[in-house]
């Protein structure tokens, strides 16, 4: 027989078992559960490096402002010309032409109560290619055939001529009239060795040797390089041969000015 005793102990035996062995499978997934924040420790140190790339890219940015400043200076070299790029000494007619071009005024203006001569072209022969006088009035304005007033007070004579030959023009006047505009008050003198020395009238922006052309151009004992312009008190010594060489340095003729064409020697 089994002792009661034996028995006893067996029952008091087999919940120490069942406990002991219980707390094991709890422990294993705690274990587990404790290596996972290890991981998410490790992404934040990833998180925190990703800020340092963008710093990296404004300073890029900082240098770009850089390149739009140098880029100004350029144009600033490109606009300064040298008038003698080579270093050519110049001769005394050269600098002398130089010295004129320096006292070129702006081009003139046309004023109140200034005569002017009009000489229309292209009109079929109706004014007999006779200039026509006319005086701008106290309004700035002057009249002529078959037009309303016309305002050129402060016009040059270029403006002038266009705006008459525009108005003939849309008004179907004349279908390809011209106008050529002169002013007696201003004069230019060309004397010496000329066909036909005389004062002339001003015509804008004409030009020496449409000035010596005006008057006939060169007779047959002119000197062949020496011709001179007195400008406001100022006699300039310049070259004929140069200048008709070079036709952008013909210098332009303003009012009062006078012009010699020297003698040959024989």
């Amino acid at each position: 027989m089994i002792d009661p005793r034996q028995i006893e102990g067996l029952k008091a035996q087999a919940p120490t078992r069942i406990n002991s062995s219980q707390p094991i499978q709890p422990q294993l997934p705690a274990a587990q559960v404790q290596t996972r924040p290890l991981q998410a420790q490790t992404r934040p140190s990833q998180v925190q490096t990703r800020p340092l790339q963008p710093q990296t890219r404004p300073s890029q940015a900082q240098i770009r402002p850089l390149q739009p400043q140098i880029r100004p200076s350029q144009p600033k070299t490109r606009s300064v010309q040298n008038p003698n790029p080579r270093g050519k000494k110049l001769s005394s007619e050269e600098q002398a032409l130089v010295d004129l071009n320096r006292l070129r005024s702006t081009d003139y203006r046309i004023s109140r109560g200034e005569p002017m001569q009009i000489q229309l072209t292209g009109t079929g022969g109706e004014f007999g290619g006779q200039p026509i006088e006319v005086e701008v009035d106290g309004n700035g304005e002057i009249v002529l055939d078959h037009l309303d007033p016309l305002k050129v007070e402060g016009m040059t004579s270029a403006e002038v001529k266009k705006l008459i030959r525009d108005q003939y023009k849309n008004k179907k006047i004349y279908r390809n009239p011209n106008a050529n505009v002169t002013f007696p008050s201003k004069s230019i003198f060309v004397g010496g060795k000329v066909n036909q020395p005389a004062a002339y009238p001003y015509t804008q922006r004409i030009t020496l040797t449409q000035a010596v052309n005006a008057a006939g151009g060169k007779e047959k004992f002119a000197h062949k390089d020496h011709i001179s312009v007195t400008r406001d008190g100022i006699t300039f010594k310049l070259s004929w041969q140069y200048i008709q060489k070079n036709p952008s340095q013909d210098p332009l003729i303003l009012p009062g000015d006078s012009i010699f064409v020297g003698r040959t020697i024989l």
